[in-house]
């Protein structure tokens, strides 16, 4: 969810800029930086994740009618093939990234067609909260139309939108968003959702996500944009893993898999189960950053070379700061997935069934 709401907040702040420069927003340049920036890693991950479940795991591909699935994933609809009950195993977390190409396939014309930009992405929110309302409180159907909008996540990205709207305007709202004790309950909110349970909120169930989505906003709106933010994530180790988050969090289950055919032979000589998990978190971790260092220095930055000549906005004053606030909730991501794979893995030791 952190992952949609710094997306939302990212590419508005970014398009707001370039209208506000510009006049206007150059759609061709824009989608030109999304597909050299998205497009290279996802089909790497996809092909080969596709190859290793083929080759490996022959039987387990054929039970899941996995080839509508791959087709889905290659036509960048991935997030679609799970409502019909299709599991795509090694390359799955590429759901996500489906979920953001299909909100950039809009959401320029709405920027820069918006006289009132606020006012197109509230009204818009709104449209998307009472379908979900009715969708997941009044429709009674064998068809979970909910459970589509959970895998579309328009909604968190809205909220993302709205705080980069924020955040440009420098409205006044922001004293209090930044003030240190509304920072001090959003990271307590966080963290007891991340290593307790989430946060449920009575009031209006069906929503309870989008409460979490606006918490995640006032986070990233202070990591990225506040000078007296509680938590800096200004350093060097930071920036370097800001550099290679996309393919932490794209390549982290084909690392997770080959380790799973690789190292379970040998996982079986180590009788204590807490040494078993720390062997397979310090493989998955390294083994993950170092295949992500080896695509950004020998496939990345080749096409980031080629993406540089589409940039009209860069954003200097933030730019570290945006690019620790994308680190920062890819870890979360990246962590809260290897924790728990890794402790499947090192009880089970056979290859991950997502």
């Amino acid at each position: 969810m952190m992952f949609f709401v710094l997306s939302g907040f990212l590419i508005t702040y970014l398009l707001i800029k370039e209208k506000e420069k510009y006049g206007t927003i150059s759609y061709r340049k824009f989608y030109t930086r999304r597909i050299l920036r998205i497009w290279p890693v996802y089909y790497i991950v996809l092909f080969v994740g596709a190859f290793l479940v083929i080759y490996f795991s022959s039987q387990l591909w054929h039970s899941r009618n996995i080839y509508v699935t791959f087709l889905f994933y290659f036509l960048m609809v991935p997030n679609l093939v799970h409502n019909f009950g299709y599991k795509a195993d090694v390359f799955g977390v590429l759901w996500s990234i489906g979920a953001e190409e299909q909100f950039y396939a809009f959401w320029p014309f709405i920027i820069k067609n918006s006289r009132i930009i606020i006012r197109s992405v509230l009204i818009l929110l709104c449209l998307y909260l009472a379908m979900k309302f009715i969708l997941t409180t009044q429709v009674q159907s064998s068809i979970k139309f909910h459970k589509w909008l959970h895998f579309v996540s328009f909604d968190y990205m809205a909220v993302g939108a709205i705080a980069a709207w924020l955040y440009h305007k420098k409205h006044r709202i922001l004293s209090i968003l930044y003030h240190p004790v509304t920072q001090a309950i959003c990271w307590l909110f966080l963290l007891v959702s991340i290593f307790h349970e989430p946060i449920h909120i009575p009031i209006l169930p069906s929503f309870d996500q989008n409460y979490h989505a606006v918490v995640y906003a006032i986070i990233i709106l202070n990591v990225g944009t506040n000078p007296k933010t509680l938590v800096s994530l200004e350093n060097s180790l930071c920036n370097f893993l800001g550099k290679l988050s996309y393919g932490i969090y794209a390549y982290h289950f084909i690392v997770l898999f080959i380790l799973s055919l690789t190292v379970k032979d040998y996982l079986g000589y180590i009788e204590s189960d807490l040494l078993k998990r720390a062997v397979m978190f310090a493989l998955a971790i390294g083994g993950t950053v170092l295949v992500s260092y080896l695509s950004y220095t020998y496939v990345e930055s080749w096409f980031l070379e080629k993406k540089e000549k589409f940039m009209l906005i860069r954003s200097s004053t933030t730019r570290a700061s945006a690019e620790n606030s994308e680190v920062f909730s890819d870890q979360i991501v990246v962590s809260s997935n290897l924790i728990v794979n890794n402790a499947r893995l090192a009880e089970k030791s056979k290859p991950i069934d997502n």
